[in-house]
């Protein structure tokens, strides 16, 4: 089955409707047929990772989960609500120095990676987002293909892990 491009753009600017049925639509091409979906939806860009073995320098092969565009924005806001009280409680490090972008103030600047994945010793389900300045894009030209592995790069790359069972964000880094 092929999707008509402009039929998903007409349904993307109507309404979140729109959104729920592209998510539905992709959902059926995904089996077999790609291993990641690309999304831009209000400054938001991004790609999710559905398939694949080592992500990372974890040298894991994650057990992969099924997402959809509206689970990781939503996600991705809580991330958003999460970096605003980390911002004030804690004054987080590694940004606003040597060029360094400060993370809340450049949110709509970073470029998401993604993949859900099934955590083995709870069963939880894990989206891990990873975020890359869209400044450093001519440095990592292939970011929809391949998870970009950085070491330093400051707030130019960081990444954090949500339990959605749980409710709770852990291995936040900033590189």
């Amino acid at each position: 089955m092929e999707i008509n491009r402009n039929y998903i753009q007409v349904l993307m600017k109507k309404s979140r409707m729109g959104l729920i049925c592209f998510s539905f639509l992709v959902c059926l091409q995904l089996y077999g047929q790609t291993d990641r979906v690309c999304f831009d939806i209000d400054n938001v860009e991004g790609v999710i990772f559905l398939k694949g073995g080592d992500v990372g320098l974890s040298g894991l092969a994650l057990k992969r989960s099924l997402t959809n565009v509206q689970e990781v924005l939503k996600i991705d806001s809580l991330v958003k609500l999460f970096i605003d009280s980390q911002s004030v409680e804690k004054g987080l490090v590694q940004q606003g120095f040597d060029g360094c972008p400060v993370i809340s103030k450049a949110w709509k600047d970073y470029y998401r990676q993604v993949i859900k994945y099934e955590d083995e010793e709870s069963g939880h389900q894990i989206i891990w987002i990873q975020y890359v300045h869209k400044s450093q894009v001519d440095i990592n030209p292939n970011w929809k293909e391949n998870w970009v592995i950085v070491f330093g790069g400051c707030s130019y790359y960081w990444r954090v892990k949500y339990d959605i069972d749980s409710q709770r964000f852990f291995s936040f880094v900033i590189n």
